[in-house]
């Protein structure tokens, strides 16, 4: 993940098998919001500690993509 215009995060990985390859988020893809709050009130490592929470924390993403504006759920997960 990192910063793209100042208000969003554009993704620049998806691991197979993650929380986000199992909504379909896609590198490229910027996300808008998280949990109804604007991206652009976090720092790429705000945004990061947001996302490492405990397994099973569900997070209201808002994203957007060449497809237009979606909304996923995360659930997240401990990948090791």
């Amino acid at each position: 993940m990192r910063a793209s215009d100042g208000s969003a995060f554009e993704i620049a990985d998806v691991i197979p098998d993650s929380p986000a390859s199992k909504v379909g988020l896609k590198v490229g893809e910027r996300i808008l919001k998280v949990d109804e709050t604007e991206a652009s009130a976090f720092s790429v490592a705000t945004l990061r500690e947001r996302l490492e929470k405990e397994p099973g924390t569900k997070i209201d993403l808002e994203v957007q993509g060449d497809d237009g504006v979606h909304e996923v759920v995360l659930v997240l997960e401990d990948l090791l």
